[in-house]
């Protein structure tokens, strides 16, 4: 993910949002890392944009399945639209 970037928006208001980037689902055939190789991320985890393109993953011994890493993308918008 090191080439993920963030670019703003339509609206001039949408310039000066922050986002918050949530790691919201990780397969159980995986183990997802931060680039250090040494802290293990769990589901639920918030992280930097930096460290969301750092992510390292390695397969489970003996598992084999699918699954889906389900990162989410909060902006610090207005939510009166939902």
């Amino acid at each position: 993910m090191s080439a993920l970037t963030y670019g703003v928006g339509g609206g001039g208001d949408e310039a000066a949002q922050t986002l918050t980037y949530k790691v919201t689902e990780i397969p159980l055939c995986i183990t997802l890392w931060l680039a250090d190789g040494k802290t293990h991320v769990t589901a639920n985890t918030t992280v930097t944009l930096a460290r969301l393109q750092g992510l390292k993953y390695q397969t489970v011994a003996e598992t084999n399945g699918n699954g889906s890493l389900t990162v989410t993308v909060h902006d610090s918008g207005a939510q009166a639209n939902g």
